[in-house]
């Protein structure tokens, strides 16, 4: 399910990760801090030593008892991971491995690493519809097993609805998260009305593409990519959008953004863009 260099990764990360292997960037995976965070988590029995501002007095009053209230620590904030499984990512260019292959990856090893480090994570599943949103998952048996059913999935719808992301973000996070949107990005709209949500949200976009859709109109590889990335069907000439939708997520996301291409070293691309 995991390629090996990506395995082996996790495994140096989870054996050096008192070392602080990665930086404090809010968005990225750093070593364990303890704090109290603004999330409301539960409330429990006051144990001695606990901060007495923290005694939910409604709770005690009632239990004849005291509680006290319990937030997520400050390293166990909420990552959201969209992942986009429209048609366009099921496509194979010039290398053996399909944009839906390596976006998973991406999504795996985030979502393993995450939970590794106490972070609580959502996938979010889309195409031109949310397809599934998955309860927080915050064990590595939880993480295995939705992984396990998300990389036998067929894809099926064949048109992509790239705001649904934001809209998501929009509507259903009043907190701040880390949130990953891994996607082609093929056709891109323009997205500068959702620029609040990057002030809100720890925001990346992890474009997964094939050189093949780098190609200029001269390129005699044209006429073995002759499928319109959306939706799917043949067409007797090349059309690529990779360059208008470069300038759309440079311009939007800056710095936030990593390119994956089908044929990359993926270990290390993940590991510079997390660690920059």
């Amino acid at each position: 399910m995991l390629l090996k260099e990506l395995e082996r990764l996790i495994q140096q990360i989870e054996i050096k990760h008192k070392k602080k292997l990665f930086t404090n960037r809010s968005g990225s995976l750093y070593t364990n801090k303890t704090g109290r965070g603004l999330d409301f988590k539960e409330v429990r029995s006051y144990v001695y030593g606990d901060d007495t501002r923290l005694i939910d007095w409604n709770v005690s009053s009632r239990l004849a008892e005291l509680y006290v209230k319990e937030y997520y620590e400050e390293n166990d904030r909420l990552v959201n991971l969209f992942f986009d499984v429209s048609t366009s990512m099921d496509e194979r260019g010039a290398n053996a491995y399909s944009k839906f292959f390596v976006g998973f990856q991406f999504l795996a090893f985030l979502t393993l690493l995450s939970v590794f480090v106490g972070d609580r994570v959502k996938i979010i599943l889309y195409s031109d519809k949310l397809e599934r949103v998955t309860e927080e998952i915050k064990t590595r048996n939880s993480a295995y097993k939705i992984l396990k059913v998300i990389n036998e999935m067929s894809l099926e719808n064949k048109m992509t609805n790239h705001l649904l992301p934001f809209m998501f973000l929009k509507n259903k996070f009043v907190r701040k998260s880390a949130s990953y949107i891994i996607s082609d990005f093929a056709n891109l709209p323009k997205l500068e009305k959702f620029r609040p949500i990057m002030e809100m949200h720890e925001l990346y976009a992890i474009r997964v593409y094939d050189i093949t859709e780098t190609l200029g109109d001269e390129a005699i590889f044209k006429s073995f990519f002759v499928q319109n990335s959306e939706s799917g069907i043949g067409d007797n000439r090349y059309n690529s959008s990779f360059r208008e939708d470069s300038e759309l997520l440079h311009r939007f996301f800056h710095y936030n953004l990593l390119d994956l291409r089908t044929d990359s070293e993926l270990g290390k691309s993940i590991l510079e863009f997390l660690n920059t």
